[in-house]
């Protein structure tokens, strides 16, 4: 009787735990998220030229609201520097504004600071705060602005566009 007692009670947890789970999922799943726009570009194999631009096409839904841009970047563990300075422009409504972001990607004793596993990092970095005037098609191109004219060991590049105001 006694162990008929510990397996119900065994099998009425797994059933709750069972249970929590499908509703933390389901309340996920129906909640929006602030996400607007997340999306990466790969890098060629052997190497990112200084003449290649990654291009992103950003449809902004809501205007006069304020967005968090973040850029994330997938490295290898052969990347050869600490830092990865980028070149980003944007071509919001014919006009062209460029920004020069420096990404930390090593600490000063060659740690990774990204996530990783394996020999591949992942390092999300903030690149600031938008104010859309009107909703529409907008460009993000991005280079590298390295003095090498080719770099190794970069495979993806990402951009993460967030609403700060809930809908």
């Amino acid at each position: 009787m006694k162990n008929l007692h510990k397996h119900n009670h065994h099998h009425l947890s797994f059933i709750y735990l069972l249970l929590t789970f499908a509703t933390s999922v389901l309340v996920g799943a129906c909640s929006k998220g602030s996400r607007v726009f997340h999306a990466y570009r790969p890098v060629p194999e052997q190497g990112w030229s200084k003449q290649d631009t990654l291009s992103f096409t950003l449809s902004v839904p809501d205007s006069f609201t304020r967005y968090r841009l973040s850029v994330e970047v997938r490295n290898l563990g052969n990347y050869p520097y600490r830092n990865l300075p980028l070149r980003i422009s944007s071509t919001p409504a014919g006009a062209v504004t460029c920004d020069t972001l420096q990404l930390l990607l090593a600490d000063a004793h060659g740690h990774w600071l990204g996530k990783g596993w394996g020999a591949l990092y992942q390092t999300a970095f903030p690149a600031g705060y938008l104010c859309i005037d009107s909703a529409g098609t907008y460009q993000l191109h991005i280079t590298h602005s390295l003095s090498d004219s080719l770099v190794k060991g970069i495979c993806d590049v990402g951009i993460r566009l967030e609403s700060l105001q809930k809908r």
